[in-house]
Parts: C-alpha cells; sequence; structure tokens
C-alpha cells in the first residue's frame, strides 16, 4: 500500500472514530414578552426557551443572555440556524434560558435621552478632494440605520432602516442625495447591507 493511500485510510478511520454522533434532541418551549424597569416607563423586552412541558428550574439551572452593541437576543443568540440556536441548545440540556433585550436595543423601550435614540438619522455624503473631507450632501433617514450602499454606477444609494424594517433608496446626482420616495419593505429589523466589489 502506497504512503498516500496508507494516509488516507487512516484519515477516513479517525473520521469516521470521531464523528459526532446525533444527539436526540429534547423538545423546546419559546416566548418572548416584556417587563417594567425600575424606570417608569422603560420596559424590557424578554425572550425565554425551556424544555417543553417544564415550568419550574433549580437556580442552577437558569441561564441568562446579554447582548452586545447593535444586535438584539434574538439575533445573537436565538437565530434557526443549521444545528439549532445557541439558546435553543442550553435549553436542550435541561436549562432555563433567559435572553434580554437592554435599554434602547430590540423589543426594548428606547428612551429619549439615550445616546442612540433619534427621531431619525442623517445620511451625509462627502467629497474626497486629496486629503481634504468636504461635506456636500445630507438627508433625512430612518431611525437606527444600520448601513448604507450605493450602486455600481454610484447612482443610487441603499439606506437600511432598522426600526421602519426598510431600505430607503436615494438617487445621487454627482454629490447631491434626493430621496427617491422609494422604500422597499423587508419584513425585519434591516441590517449590515453590502456593497459586491467582486464583479
Amino acid at each position: 500500500m502506497s504512503s498516500r493511500l496508507l494516509v488516507a485510510f487512516i484519515a477516513s478511520t479517525l473520521a469516521c472514530l470521531f464523528a459526532p454522533t446525533a444527539r436526540s434532541a429534547t423538545p423546546t418551549e419559546s416566548e418572548t414578552f416584556r417587563i417594567d424597569s425600575s424606570d417608569a416607563g422603560i420596559q424590557l423586552q424578554l425572550r425565554n426557551r425551556h424544555p417543553a412541558k417544564q415550568s419550574r428550574f433549580a437556580a442552577d439551572r437558569i441561564v441568562l443572555f446579554v447582548h452586545g452593541a447593535t444586535f438584539p437576543i434574538a439575533s445573537a443568540f436565538d437565530v434557526d440556524l443549521p444545528g439549532g440556536s445557541w439558546m435553543n441548545y442550553i435549553a436542550e440540556q435541561g436549562y432555563d434560558v433567559y435572553g434580554v433585550d437592554v435599554r434602547g436595543y430590540g423589543g426594548s423601550t428606547r428612551p429619549k435621552d439615550a445616546p442612540q435614540f433619534k427621531p431619525n438619522g442623517m445620511v451625509v455624503l462627502y467629497r474626497l478632494d486629496g486629503e481634504k473631507l468636504t461635506k456636500v450632501s445630507e438627508a433625512p433617514i430612518g431611525a437606527w440605520s444600520q448601513g448604507a450602499s450605493f450602486s455600481k454606477d454610484g447612482k443610487t444609494l441603499a439606506v437600511q432602516n432598522m426600526i421602519q424594517k426598510n431600505i430607503q433608496v436615494f438617487r445621487n446626482d454627482d454629490g447631491k442625495l434626493t430621496d427617491t420616495g422609494q422604500k422597499i419593505d423587508v419584513g425585519g429589523g434591516a441590517a449590515a447591507i453590502r456593497s459586491s466589489t467582486d464583479r
């Protein structure tokens, strides 16, 4: 047997020996709800996952997830990816799993004095002349906008609006932005739009 075939045989044997075995998943249940915070008028949204038909858990079987900036709990820890979400996986192990949207994010109240709260944002267009940036145009956009992308010819700008759950379309006429009035409903919080540079 050649050394190349021997290596291939050993590799395939090891892969079979150490391949993860399919686990029988414990069914889970989920719910999303809001609770009052310690500050008047502020509610926090919570997401819960737990083993189905189980309602009581020991204190050491309760887990709380807290997200980082910009992404709420559902999109950070409970996305139904192949193999399941992180929250679902922990719940399958017999835990009562909670995730909280901190104030100003996800489904929690956005206080008007919070740094990230504004009734609407602004998209601002700059021109680069050598090493100097000059503001040439600006236009109002939706709230908590998460990204913008130009068309290949640079004449169209698409801006994502998280709160309005849409993509707002602008025309770019040599640096002058005009709102076309076209809004593309995306049915959820719009985030992380990108332009492809390989075509």
